[in-house]
């Protein structure tokens, strides 16, 4: 059995850095940015929010490819119409890498108007 100090510490007649000690010198305290990016990767909700959060600003920043309309556009004449099929081939076949519509053409009933 090895003697031990009054603080605790194991003496051992080899170096006054034992094993055990050795290897607890060489450990750094983490920095502060390190503990919160540590605590914040256990948080789910925190993470869950942080994609959101990143899918919002990427559909901000993509928002001409989102909506190729201009927000102040006065096209008020098909409004109340059923949405329509976002489509990426033509009728021809051909891909087109911006989504786009077939334009509507509107005809009123004269029975029913």
């Amino acid at each position: 059995m090895e003697p031990v100090t009054s603080d605790g510490i194991k003496k051992s007649g080899n170096s006054p850095t034992a094993s055990g000690s050795a290897s607890e010198q060489k450990k750094q305290p983490l920095s502060l940015r390190r503990l919160m990016i540590r605590r914040f990767c256990r948080n789910r909700v925190a993470l869950i929010s942080l994609v959101v959060l990143v899918l919002f600003y990427l559909a901000m920043i993509f928002a001409g490819f989102v909506s190729p309309y201009a927000p102040d556009r006065s096209d008020t004449l098909y409004l109340t119409a059923p949405p329509q099929t976002v489509r990426f081939f033509d009728a021809e076949g051909r891909f087109h890498p911006r989504p786009f519509v077939y334009r509507m053409e509107g005809k009123r009933d004269l029975k029913t108007l």
